[in-house]
């Protein structure tokens, strides 16, 4: 069974563009609710925030059903990982899946400071290239 964590953070729902982790970009907000979120961030969250992006620009006050999200019983339905580019790229032109994310691996430091809290990882997160041998190869040589 998988332990998880909730945690309730606040939300910025964006109109016609998609934030992705670790990208620097510039967000104009405006709406109450946006502004609420970032407050809510700076002063009770150490700056952690949630960006969503909406399926219509135009929907001003957004509800749940109003954001891009997949349906947990759906889920692995739709999100898939896998540590090859190689056999994800092949999965995108065989039609398998519509996109594909290319993360930068977990830093060091973000591994302790997770650790520390006593949260867990989830199990890809962690991932060392080249493999360890996994047990002994002895070649004998004759004289």
């Amino acid at each position: 069974m998988n332990e998880q964590t909730v945690l309730n953070l606040p939300v910025v729902c964006t109109r016609g563009m998609v934030v992705f982790p670790e990208n620097k970009l510039t967000l104009d907000v405006g709406r109450p609710m946006s502004l609420k979120a970032l407050e809510l961030s700076s002063n009770e969250h150490d700056n952690n925030i949630v960006f969503v992006s909406q399926v219509n620009p135009l929907t001003d006050n957004p509800s749940f059903d109003d954001v891009f999200h997949i349906d947990e019983e759906k889920y692995e339905d739709y999100v898939h990982s896998t540590r090859s580019y190689e056999s994800c790229y092949k999965d995108i032109q065989d039609g398998k899946y519509d996109i594909m994310f290319i993360m930068n691996p977990v830093r060091v430091e973000q591994i302790r400071n997770i650790t520390a809290m006593g949260e867990r990882l989830p199990e890809v997160t962690i991932s060392v290239f080249p493999k360890p041998s996994v047990g002994v190869i002895i070649n004998l040589k004759e004289d």
